[in-house]
């Protein structure tokens, strides 16, 4: 392949010669031929054509401007700044010494600028524009960002919004901090990997798309975006099924689109076309064939993406709001239409384009396999042939508008018309070929006498019809930079991207075919069932799950049947049934249910564009409301002091205190039942026991009272001897009075007649 490769890049650089003599050598139009090198054109600019004559654009060039900005280096880098040199693909600028460059960019939106230092390496990056005029660490975190996350292969409008939350996402100065250090302890740390700044983005990226919640707003949209985006693993989301026939092309991705639509992401230097023909539908009386075409007049084109000179007519992007090389191309949306009262709808996208795979491209139809072809050789066309030799003729920074005109586009056509009907160029472009393709084309146009080279020369004659008198010299002054000036190796860099290219046509299908199943949108109100206890709350959610984040406006509808509790979205008025703007509802239990019961909360979804609602659909969930259960009854304590065995002498005595935990509610009071280890529950009839304002319970052997604290005394000669055990136990007195026995107590041991307290 490579030495096809470059036997293709040398057959074309012959070809630039072609060109030069049939400028030099015919004359054609109203056009002049170019001077011989070295002299001036002599024709008068009053015979020249001008754009009022000849109906074409008199000047295509890209609206720039010259932007100011200002790298600001880490603390301790100590590196000068007049030593850097700011650049990007417009051109580079030197560094003052406060810092402060202009560097021309187009306008219209930040352009990425690198800073490098003197030997070439990238020290710092960020986005150039009018709202974003600093270069530094903070800059360089952003970018490292937006890469690392695939932000870059988001759609067109998560893409923009990624940019603007990137710049203040939780943790970026971390990382931010990390290149900092990694500059002041190495001013060439970015010409290799840096292990730490690699290990601070990895950390910073992991943040975002594993923490499913979070307070701060910027990291849950981010989260949201990153971990939401819209490509199909699997080809499936809800809404709408994609299932590929084939193993599909790996760069030209579907991509799901609410309601009921898809576009492609494109990040291939191929193009494509696409087919879309609806195959039968299924309602309750069973599937129907219901063929037709979606495209009837012709293919969906998926441009491919930019080279690194900007493309041509063929891989267009948008130059002017900053895309850069290889930026990946998303199409616009293309409705799948479900059949009105049908329960799903088939259609077949068949995808065609040039690659060196085969694919799906034995089973699709004879008119979709000639597009294939056409689009092959047109691709060699536009994207190799005539970047080549238009490169000679006019400043590449005009090349795509200069080809896109009315006049040149077409001279084009009728160029790719002859060289299809060759039938080795065609064969060879289409099966992804092109440098073998691109070979026989400069064959066939440097025949004087062939049809092609004539269309060539009609080609030529528009642009320079096009671009007015101006670019005859231009043109000679081109051709002559090129041979002279800049050296062969090193135009054929910039002239092709071929290595590219050519990777990823040998990986590329001839056709992709995908077999999509469109179904009514699932409406979702969860959780669908969720138990509430009276007098509490709880949060329902409504969504349309392939919604995502398409950007729709949703509107809601909700009704309650407010038996047992009532929904509230916040907004005054709104309750139980209402039409709201809030995907979040709040249902409120009463405080009194009785024995509980079930309310059932619906949600109708509708589609709400410029005041017009479109139904998508609805869905139910159920609320169980419980009573409040009983309390649980406090765990209850009582201790004993003295604790453990007390000696009494005869004629002395002591006290009991007990200590009830914790202290009774409100309303409420302790009693203590004390008992005494003899028969009956009494003390010994030795001892004496002070208990004021107890009661002897005869049914528990237990002296109640309100009192804590209890004496016992003992006579000069009690009669008794040995330990008697002494129990507390804890009683709870209601308000009315009511007595109620706890577990709680707790035991000790007293010893009376003088005798040895022993346990």
């Amino acid at each position: 392949m490579l030495q096809s490769t470059i036997h293709g890049i040398r057959r074309a650089l012959g070809l630039a010669l072609v060109s030069v003599s049939l400028l030099t050598g015919c004359s054609s139009g109203a056009t002049s031929a170019l001077a011989p090198q070295g002299s001036k054109s002599s024709a008068s600019p009053g015979t020249q054509p001008t754009a009022a004559s000849t109906g074409q654009p008199a000047s295509l060039s890209l609206p720039t401007a010259s932007q100011s900005g200002t790298v600001v280096l880490p603390a301790g880098s100590g590196i000068t700044p007049s030593s850097l040199t700011a650049l990007n693909s417009l051109g580079h600028t030197s560094i003052a010494s406060n810092g402060s460059f202009s560097l021309t960019t187009f306008s219209g939106g930040p352009q990425l600028t690198t800073i490098v230092d003197k030997n070439g390496n990238p020290l710092l990056i960020g986005w150039l524009g009018p709202a974003s005029t600093t270069i530094d660490v903070n800059s360089t975190a952003a970018v490292l960002l937006f890469y690392a996350s695939d932000s870059f292969a988001l759609t067109a409008d998560l893409r923009a919004e990624a940019l603007t939350l990137i710049p203040s996402a939780p943790g970026l100065s971390t990382l931010a901090s990390a290149i900092g250090n990694a500059i002041a302890s190495n001013p060439d740390t970015f010409a290799t990997t840096n292990a730490a700044v690699s290990a601070a983005l990895q950390t910073l990226l992991a943040s975002l798309i594993q923490t499913s919640s979070s307070t701060n707003a910027t990291r849950m949209r981010l989260h949201t975006i990153l971990t939401g985006s819209p490509f199909l693993k699997g080809y499936k989301t809800m809404g709408v099924h994609f299932t590929a026939v084939n193993t599909p092309t790996p760069g030209l991705t579907p991509i799901i689109d609410f309601p009921d639509g898809f576009h492609f992401l494109n990040e291939l230097r191929r193009p494509a076309d696409v087919f879309i023909d609806r195959i039968s539908f299924a309602d309750a009386a069973g599937t129907h064939s219901d063929p037709g075409s979606l495209t009837p007049d012709g293919p969906l084109n998926i441009p491919a993406t930019a080279g690194v000179q900007g493309g041509t007519v063929s891989t267009l992007v948008d130059i002017i709001n900053g895309t850069y090389a290889y930026s990946p191309i998303t199409t616009s949306s293309t409705p799948l239409p479900l059949v009105p009262n049908s329960t799903s709808t088939l259609y077949a996208l068949t995808v065609v384009g040039p690659g060196l795979l085969e694919g799906a491209f034995d089973q699709i139809s004879t008119p979709y396999q000639d597009d294939s072809n056409n689009l092959a050789v047109k691709f060699m066309v536009t994207d190799f042939l005539l970047p080549l030799i238009v490169s000679q003729v006019i400043p590449s920074s005009n090349l795509d508008e200069t080809l896109e005109a009315p006049g040149v586009q077409g001279a084009i056509a009728d160029l790719v018309t002859s060289l299809a009907a060759v039938p080795s160029i065609s064969a060879a472009s289409s099966s992804g070929d092109t440098s073998g393709a691109l070979a026989l084309a400069t064959t066939q146009v440097a025949s004087a006498n062939s049809t092609s080279a004539h269309f060539l020369q009609g080609v030529l004659d528009q642009i320079l019809l096009s671009q007015g008198i101006a670019a005859q010299q231009r043109a000679f002054e081109a051709t002559q930079a090129y041979f002279n000036g800049l050296g062969m190796a090193d135009r054929i860099e910039e002239a092709f991207d071929a290595s590219v290219v050519f990777k990823e046509l040998a990986t590329s299908n001839r056709a992709d075919v995908y077999q999509v199943i469109v179904t009514p949108d699932t409406v979702t109100l969860i959780p669908a069932n969720q138990t509430i206890v009276a007098g509490f709350d709880g949060t329902l959610l409504a969504s349309v799950p392939a919604a995502g984040s398409s950007g729709v406006t949703l509107g809601y509808t909700y009704t309650n049947t407010a038996l047992f509790g009532h929904l509230f979205d916040g907004q005054p008025g709104h309750e139980d049934n209402f039409m709201s703007s809030s995907a979040t509802v709040t249902y409120v239990a009463n405080a009194n249910v009785g024995k509980g019961g079930t309310d059932t909360i619906g949600v109708a979804i509708a589609d709400v564009d410029a005041g017009n609602r479109t139904q998508i659909g609805t869905a139910d969930a159920t609320v169980h409301v419980v009573p409040s259960p009983a309390p649980t009854p406090p765990m209850l304590s009582v201790s004993i002091s003295p604790f453990g065995c007390t000696t009494i002498p005869i004629g002395g005595a002591t006290s009991y205190t007990a200590s009830a935990a914790p202290a009774p509610p409100q309303g409420e009071s302790y009693e203590y039942g004390w008992q005494f280890g003899t028969s009956g529950g009494v003390p010994p009839a030795g001892v004496t026991f002070t208990d004021p304002g107890s009661s002897y319970e005869p049914g528990i052997a237990e002296f109640v009272g309100p009192s804590s604290s209890v004496g016992l005394s003992t006579r000069p000669s009690s009669g008794a001897n040995g330990n008697v055990s002494i129990k507390v136990q804890l009683f709870v007195v209601d308000g009315s009075g009511n007595v109620t026995a706890t577990n709680a107590s707790a035991g000790a041991f007293f010893s009376d007649g003088g005798l040895q307290c022993a346990q």
